[in-house]
């Protein structure tokens, strides 16, 4: 009986200790380098935008460029610009490749569940049957089934979404680089 407790101790705690270990490391987000001075000449006009227009925790790079810049020739030249840039048009049919990637790296950590069902109505008409009368036959078929699901012991499941998360997020800053690339 002592044995048997033991036994079942040992078990609970090594499926315990499994758990939690993850072989992914704790990041840290480093700091977003923001200039200490915003830019000066005839483009920029320093009443529209300023440091204190910025709210509190927000970024100065998630301003937008309409709103920084006021001359509305150079922001039409910018609009068309954008608007016939193929590069950015791939890189926004990247962004929506890398999402859909991690959607599918998402959904691996559930179980996949599968029903199905139908129903099947048939008629024989008398000529046709053994017996000389006709028939009507019904057949119900359902079915339930789960596909094979692995369990994330070790985190393994969890760091391929994380790794599909961070190269979506990566795709998407690419394409914010190259808009403004072509802002510049």
């Amino acid at each position: 009986m002592r044995k048997n407790k033991f036994t079942l101790f040992a078990i609970a705690a090594s499926v315990l200790m499994m758990t939690g270990c993850t072989m992914a490391p704790k990041y840290e987000r480093p700091q977003s380098p923001v200039p200490s001075e915003w830019p000066s000449g005839q483009a920029y006009d320093p009443t529209k935008v300023t440091k204190e227009d910025v709210p509190a925790g927000e970024d100065v790079l998630n301003l937008r460029w309409r709103d920084f810049f006021t001359d509305p020739k150079l922001k039409e030249v910018i609009g068309i610009a954008l608007e016939n840039n193929r590069q950015l048009k791939g890189a926004a049919l990247n962004v929506e490749y890398y999402r859909k990637l991690y959607q599918i790296q998402a959904e691996g950590l559930l179980p996949v569940i599968n029903a199905t069902g139908s129903i099947s109505r048939a008629r024989v008409p008398g000529d046709l049957s053994g017996t000389g009368r006709r028939m009507t036959t019904e057949r119900d078929d359902v079915g339930l089934g789960a596909a094979a699901w692995e369990i994330d012991f070790f985190g393994r499941i969890r760091s391929l979404k994380d790794a599909a998360m961070q190269e979506y997020l990566a795709t998407e800053q690419a394409q914010r680089s190259a808009q403004i690339s072509v802002i510049s």
